[in-house]
């Protein structure tokens, strides 16, 4: 009886530490970034990659955030992720138009509307 209840409490604190690091099936469905600049503005995307970069503001900051298929600038009023970290969010595609001489130049990034999971560097 014994010798049973050590393998259920193995097996149980096993799949709690899997568990941990894995992301659950409704998180999967994300968008690869380089889609993103495809994509017109206020679109909502859901990105999954690891953060790069950080840059701190008064209030929130940015983040860029990385996959195989690119990178983008995630723009929020949350506390900063920190490079290395793992995150996965919701976001709304922003495309600001910048005029510099005769040419019109623009910068595509996302604002954070929800912050799904973070799985930190270890």
């Amino acid at each position: 009886m014994k010798q049973s209840f050590r393998y259920f409490l193995g097996v149980v604190l096993s799949a709690g530490m899997i568990g941990c690091t894995q992301v659950p099936p409704m998180l999967k469905n994300t968008n690869a970034i380089a889609t993103v600049t495809a994509q017109k503005a206020g679109d909502r995307v859901r990105l999954d990659g690891v953060v790069e970069e950080v840059a701190p503001f008064l209030k929130g900051g940015a983040y860029l955030l990385v996959d195989k298929s690119g990178e983008v600038w995630i723009v929020t009023q949350e506390e900063l992720p920190q490079v290395g970290d793992r995150a996965i969010l919701e976001g709304e595609i922003v495309y600001t138009k910048v005029a510099i001489a005769s040419q019109q130049l623009g910068e595509v990034y996302v604002t954070e509307t929800q912050r799904l999971k973070v799985i930190h560097d270890e």
